[in-house]
């Protein structure tokens, strides 16, 4: 009785619509009505089923909508879980407000680029491989600046941001690190801390400082830095392509990489009270070119070159200070990919409320830093960029000294680390006055 009905229902309205509007909307309304009469034959037989089976059919329905949610999966390193494995328990628990029972966890907490992030990561590394039950993090401000360059793959520390998983919990902290005062450069392991580890392996906070560049500890770990620290594939093409352009056949090539920090570092100290009296941006040219020299006279032979790859955060310095005698090659002016802009200085204050700024400009001073990693021989200025393409590179380190009465952060972290393969150029010997910054 109800299909017939239906049937003429369609048939009436059928007759009322035809005669006053047109075909293609005859066809919609057609289909319309189509819908509702099936969608009423199916109710009317899911109705006539015996409630034992309308139940089944419900679960059966309601297990298939959850699924998706059970079965979801999630990128790599992607913070989802406030999630750590414990290395006591052998196995792996949430990190919330109400935990009284965790290990330890071993970080330091940067916002600043990359150099300085990869020195964090380096730290933390050392510290979760000193002591294995204790674990490492990096948040995602700091994991996003290094696979901006890095294949994340290889990558051992657990990414996690503490502020999320727990807003409030006022966590015990522990300073693993013995900091100077006036440049925050870590001196070497608090030893309140290393004596009593039993004290500290869990449910504290393991604070390595923000910028305290611990060479001396982490370049005992470095062959497993290097590991984990593998080139994004497009960088690593690009900086190998660039490289092998400049061999030729008949000499053997020896590739020192330099790199000159200005922006906002020189700036900066400028500003500071303790360096405005200093040679701090009028002496670097020189020293630049004075080192090239030397080494000219020291590989350059009838079976031999040596060729310079500058790179900077002001290109167009390089151009103006560096003395070319047919052997410089600018990665710039060769790898078109690399013409971007990098944060001005105004935005690298920015780059923490703004993180699109923390890796803008990341094709350019990744290829940079690749390049630099290829090369024999490093010499650089200032700065954790510069730190990281000679640690990467390995050969000699040559660094300038004497250019302040007081210590730098860089002069302290390269003194504190105690490597074998770094020289010092005293640029007092230059006979330096005032240069063009």
């Amino acid at each position: 009785q109800v299909l017939v009905t239906r049937q003429v229902t369609c048939h009436t309205c059928e007759m009322v619509v035809t005669g006053n509007v047109s075909g293609w909307l005859v066809t919609r309304i057609k289909i319309a009505l189509l819908f509702s009469f099936m969608f009423i034959v199916l109710h009317q037989i899911r109705q006539s089923l015996p409630p034992e089976t309308q139940q089944m059919e419900k679960y059966s329905t309601t297990q298939t909508h959850r699924q998706p949610a059970r079965v979801r999966h999630r990128a790599p390193h992607q913070t989802a879980k406030c999630e750590l494995y414990d290395p006591l328990y052998n196995r792996s628990h949430g990190i919330n407000c109400t935990n009284e029972d965790f290990p330890s966890i071993i970080r330091s907490k940067c916002q600043t680029r990359l150099g300085n992030q990869l020195s964090s990561f380096a730290a933390v590394l050392y510290f979760q491989m000193k002591y294995p039950q204790m674990l490492g993090i990096m948040d995602s401000f700091q994991m996003r600046i290094i696979r901006s360059v890095f294949d994340m793959s290889k990558m051992s520390l657990k990414q996690m941001d503490l502020s999320k998983c727990c807003r409030r919990k006022k966590w015990d902290q522990v300073n693993a690190l013995d900091i100077d005062k006036a440049t925050q450069v870590g001196l070497g392991i608090n030893k309140e801390f290393d004596e009593n580890i039993s004290a500290y392996e869990r449910n504290h906070l393991v604070m390595l400082g923000s910028h305290s560049m611990p060479i001396f500890l982490y370049k005992d770990i470095l062959e497993k830095v290097k590991k984990e620290l593998t080139f994004r594939p497009g960088i690593s093409h690009l900086a190998n392509k660039f490289i092998s352009s400049l061999r030729v056949q008949a000499k053997e090539t020896v590739f020192v990489g330099i790199h000159a920090r200005r922006g906002d570092r020189i700036s900066k100290w400028k500003n500071k009270k303790n360096w405005r009296k200093s040679v701090i941006g009028s002496y670097e040219g020189r020293f630049f070119n004075h080192v090239m020299d030397k080494f000219r006279q020291e590989y350059n032979s009838d079976t031999r070159r040596v060729v310079f790859i500058p790179t900077s955060d002001d290109f167009p310095w390089l151009v103006k200070h560096l003395i070319n005698k047919d052997d410089i090659f600018y990665p710039k002016q060769k790898i078109a990919a690399t013409r971007v802009d990098l944060p001005s200085n105004k935005e690298i204050g920015q780059i923490f409320s703004h993180r699109d700024l923390a890796v803008k400009g990341a094709m350019s001073y990744g290829v940079d830093l690749a390049v630099l990693s290829m090369c024999n021989h490093t010499v650089l200025d200032y700065g954790t960029f510069g730190l990281w393409a000679a640690l990467l590179a390995g050969g000699r380190i040559v660094l300038p000294t004497g250019y302040s009465s007081v210590a730098t952060p860089d002069t302290v972290w390269w003194e504190t680390a105690g490597l074998s393969n770094v020289e010092y150029v005293d640029v007092n010997a230059l006979n330096i006055t005032t240069d063009i910054a």
